[in-house]
């Protein structure tokens, strides 16, 4: 019996990775890090998805991950650099992406020319970890230098309801908002997280 246990243990430590390395495990032939943030991520495709497409895919996955998350700044700017190391994401050259989904959405729709739209797209407080109430912390959105003045979120008012929440770019290390969903919007990598 003390042998099967001793062959159980050793079993688990292997599957589990060496101390020191940023394995987490295996599940469901989806290989999983650990982010500098602690948390546990995979991308075991390339595909570029819509958020809608990139939740479901998540969702979908046998054990209901999640989208990447981040807590504080130094979590987040700490992502893009390991999302370029681990899963060898290249940063574009203008910035431009793509980049990554974040579960973040501001459920309060604002179609275009509704009242109050633009207001209801530039609300920072709106946006929240995806069926959950703990919100966006205000110092992770990206803010937009140069000509235009505008920040994120809200920086579009036209038809485009930039509802769910990115990193435009992995050189980036603050968040935009995008579309969550449509023909013609920007498309990020999925990366769930454990």
């Amino acid at each position: 019996m003390n042998k099967l246990v001793l062959l159980a243990v050793w079993a688990f430590a292997l599957a589990c990775g060496a101390p020191g390395d940023n394995y987490c495990r295996t599940y469901r032939g989806r290989d999983y890090y650990t982010a500098p943030d602690g948390n546990c991520y995979t991308m075991d495709d390339r595909v570029l998805r819509t958020w809608m497409e990139a939740e479901a895919h998540c969702r979908d996955s046998g054990r209901n991950d999640y989208l990447l998350r981040a807590d504080s700044v130094a979590a987040l700017e700490s992502l893009g650099p390991w999302l370029q190391s681990q899963f060898e994401i290249e940063p574009s050259s203008d910035g431009e992406g793509p980049g990554a989904w974040f579960y973040y959405r501001r459920e309060r729709e604002a179609p275009y020319l509704s009242e109050g739209y633009e207001q209801t797209r530039a609300n920072k407080n709106l946006f929240f970890y995806y069926r959950s109430s703990n919100p966006l912390l205000e110092a992770l959105w990206r803010t937009k230098s140069g000509e235009e003045p505008r920040d994120q979120p809200g920086d579009k008012l036209d038809e485009r309801d930039e509802r769910c929440v990115a990193l435009k770019d992995v050189s980036l290390d603050r968040l935009d908002s995008f579309a969550c969903s449509g023909n013609e919007i920007k498309k990020h990598y999925t990366i769930c997280r454990y």
